[in-house]
């Protein structure tokens, strides 16, 4: 019996947006009309495909078919669903019994070439305790039925569904929306703060840092106000006011002892800070608050010396307002740093999964890659997570690192301990020892005390938010800032969208949806999606699929009740000996933005469905911020339609380089680097997909410049003030203006640090 083909019942959907007008019995006339030019001379009044019994194909079990070379992937199918199959079915029991005849053995004549025998033997090796029935019986709950007779019903529902704010910035609106994440409820603050490790600890964490939040907010303040209150006592004496009845000149006990004061408090304000700074000194590692302590025991000794020895106020040089200050950006940075934390714990701990990078060096398969694409050693994966572990632990070493960037160092303690003994040998004085010392710290101290650091990482982390992303500590800047590589499963860039179906003789709708959700179910890409949501929600279990093979550039074979099932395109009909006329389709074949995906089912065409590709606003954006950075975008591919041509036609660039598709054969290998974990400790995190990912990728790059470019700047300036102080205090340099001297220098040093860290972002 033969088929017409007339596209009477070819339906025009928006599978993905719903947003278009569905047209029902239309002629081929208007397919023609949409999807390209039509030619004078054809005739497209009555379009007929008919089958005369020379061409009908004839059973499957009749005609001898010839199989081209492919790819099984029947291994990775097993593994995607071996531990959702481990809980319900004795896998002990299966493995001691070897059924002969068993679908495994009969079609393992198929692997005749070397590689494919290397693949079997890996997933024998790997998979052993799963070799179990391919049938799927997970349940696929909140599932739309789609068939020719109801696209209208479907279309108005998606119209009134309301979507979610993050998946209307990944679709893309031109506008950049803040994407942090709603504000987590606040309960009561616990005593002490643990890591993150279950859903459960959410509010408690966030409770904890906003506590952290405003306490170092608090000191800040504080500190700020007793700068300004040593500043103002310090302009008093130097401008030698006088009160009435005093001689500031000679009574020096006026201002000096409420100048220590204000020091004093300022200290005890930041008791935790200096104990820090203490337990260093004991254990030789010498951090910013080292310096401070060591800069506030010294300066005290000094201010004391004066009062005891009535020094005249010209004569005095008093230190004590740099301290406070440098005490006050100390405290401003671990505020920045808390509030950072604080933020980007709303991105990391919200509901869902979430994309993260896997970056793995130690993965077997990436020479393999690099050996497919040709690109960098340094790979990550674009990886999905359900929760996001250590985030407390790897966040806190902030801290650490703030003061690590804002010290100078053993060797900068040393020198001036040295140059102030040499001092006092050399001049005999004691008070001018003090002096030196303290001088030489304060000019080799940085005068922002890791502002500049704290800033970088703030303002890279707030971009990366801004996109839905969020790096996890500064330690993720140094792990991932030799990463050239990523590697993206097709189906995080590419989303698919039904244009027209067409269904052919007595083949069953349904039963092709069906078929194509079992099929596109194992092997992943942007069409399992698509197929995923016209399934109905009563639907229970997919049939059974077996022998999947993959053949390059052309689509899948399979068995699905003891018959050969093919979904690909035209190339893949014609191996497999399944008559197409051209002449219908040749008009589409034209059209770059649309594909054509033929189904056949016991050697006789079921169905033809009509495919577009798109990119979203957010992945070219992703795009953008991997080509800024130079890194190498890999594709794993799992779509035959998915190519180079498709690439570039929906996102134009010079930098093609900078963009490989991967073989099909590799993008199996690292089926489990895209599976969804459960839980993973993770550098960068992303509530948007692959956008996100790349926006704190590039946040972890810019701020290992910054950081990298501070320390050079801190260096240098350290080196040259440790020389100019020590030739002043063995010539007598030193005046009473010292300290408003040194405050100069390091905001001459400060601007171009500050501007790094501003900028690079």
């Amino acid at each position: 019996m033969s088929d017409k083909f007339d596209f009477d019942d070819f339906k025009n959907i928006d599978a993905l947006g719903c947003d278009g007008d569905t047209v029902s019995d239309i002629d081929l006339e208007t397919i023609l009309r949409d999807y390209g030019e039509k030619k004078e001379d054809e005739n497209i009044e009555n379009p007929q495909y008919v089958q005369d019994d020379k061409k009908q194909p004839q059973s499957i079990d009749n005609v001898e078919i010839v199989k081209p070379q492919g790819i099984s992937i029947t291994g990775a199918f097993e593994a995607i669903h071996s531990e959702k199959y481990a809980a319900k079915t004795n896998i002990l029991q299966i493995e001691k019994e070897k059924i002969p005849g068993s679908d495994l053995e009969k079609h393992a004549v198929k692997l005749d070439t070397l590689q494919q025998k290397e693949e079997q033997a890996q997933h024998n090796e790997v998979h052993q305790d799963d070799k179990i029935s391919k049938e799927i019986t997970d349940d696929i709950p909140g599932k739309k039925f789609i068939d020719t007779e109801t696209f209208e019903s479907i279309k108005n529902d998606c119209k009134n569904k309301k979507q979610n704010p993050i998946v209307n910035f990944a679709l893309g609106d031109n506008e950049e929306e803040d994407v942090e994440g709603e504000e987590i409820p606040i309960p009561e603050p616990t005593e002490e703060i643990d890591d993150y490790e279950n859903e459960e600890e959410r509010e408690d964490i966030a409770a904890e840092l906003k506590r952290l939040k405003s306490s170092a907010s608090f000191k800040t303040l504080l500190t700020f106000i007793f700068a300004c209150l040593s500043g103002v006592l310090f302009a008093a004496l130097r401008s030698e006011f006088s009160l009435p009845g005093i001689d500031i000149a000679y009574d020096i006990g006026v201002y000096i002892p409420f100048i220590l004061g204000v020091s004093v408090v300022a200290t005890l304000i930041n008791a935790v800070s200096i104990i820090n700074g203490i337990k260093s000194i004991f254990k030789l590692k010498f951090i910013s608050e080292s310096f401070l302590v060591l800069i506030f025991v010294f300066s005290s000794i000094l201010d004391i010396c004066y009062i005891v020895l009535k020094t005249p106020a010209q004569e005095c040089i008093v230190f004590d307002f740099l301290y406070v200050l440098m005490l006050m950006f100390c405290i401003n940075s671990k505020r920045i740093i808390t509030n950072n934390i604080y933020k980007s714990f709303s991105v990391v701990s919200a509901d869902g999964s979430k994309m993260v990078m896997d970056n793995d060096q130690n993965d077997e398969f990436i020479n393999d890659i690099i050996v497919d694409t040709g690109c960098s050693n340094d790979i990550a994966y674009a990886a999905r997570s359900n929760f996001i572990s250590n985030y407390i632990s790897r966040s806190f070493t902030d801290y650490d690192l703030c003061n690590k960037f804002s010290a100078p160092g053993r060797i900068l303690f040393i020198l001036p301990l040295v140059a102030a003994l040499i001092n006092y040998f050399v001049l005999g004085s004691f008070t001018t020892c003090i002096k030196s010392l303290v001088g030489i710290l304060m000019a080799v101290t940085p005068l922002l005390q890791g502002t500049n650091f704290a800033v970088s990482v703030y303002t890279n982390g707030k971009k990366s938010r801004k996109n839905g992303g969020a790096i996890v500590g500064a330690d993720s800047c140094f792990e991932l800032n030799d990463v050239q590589t990523v590697v993206i499963d097709d189906s995080d860039i590419f989303t698919a969208a039904l244009n027209g179906i067409r269904f052919y003789g007595d083949s069953n709708a349904d039963d092709m949806i069906l078929y194509l959700n079992s099929l596109y179910s194992v092997t992943g890409g942007p069409l399992k999606a698509l197929f995923g949501n016209m399934l109905s929600e009563d639907i229970k279990k997919l049939p059974r699929i077996d022998d999947i093979y993959y053949h390059d550039n052309m689509g899948y074979s399979s068995l699905i009740n003891s018959k050969i099932f093919l979904a690909g395109n035209k190339e893949l009909m014609e191996h497999f000996g399944i008559e197409i006329d051209d002449g219908d389709f040749e008009t589409i074949y034209k059209q770059k933005s649309k594909h054509i995906l033929f189904t056949a089912y016991n050697g006789k065409l079921c169905g033809v469905f009509l495919i577009s590709y798109s990119l979203s606003y957010g992945v070219s954006r992703a795009f953008e911020a991997y080509e800024k950075d130079q890194v190498c975008v890999v594709i794993a591919q799992h779509d035959q339609n998915i190519n180079y041509e498709t690439l570039f036609y929906h996102y134009a660039t010079e930098e093609k380089l900078l963009f490989k598709i991967m073989n099909f054969g590799n993008a199996q290998k690292c089926i489990q680097k895209f599976k969804t974990s459960n839980t993973t400790p993770s550098q960068v995190v992303s509530r948007t997909g692959i956008l996100g990912l790349a926006y704190a990728l590039h946040g972890c790059k810019s701020i290992k410049f910054a950081l990298s470019a501070a320390k050079v700047i801190k260096i240098i300036s350290s080196v040259i003030a440790l020389g100019l102080m020590t030739f002043l205090a063995f010539f007598s340099g030193m005046t009473a203006a010292l300290p408003l001297q040194i405050l100069a220098y390091h905001i001459l040093w400060a601007v171009p640090s500050m501007f790094v860290s501003v900028f690079s972002k």
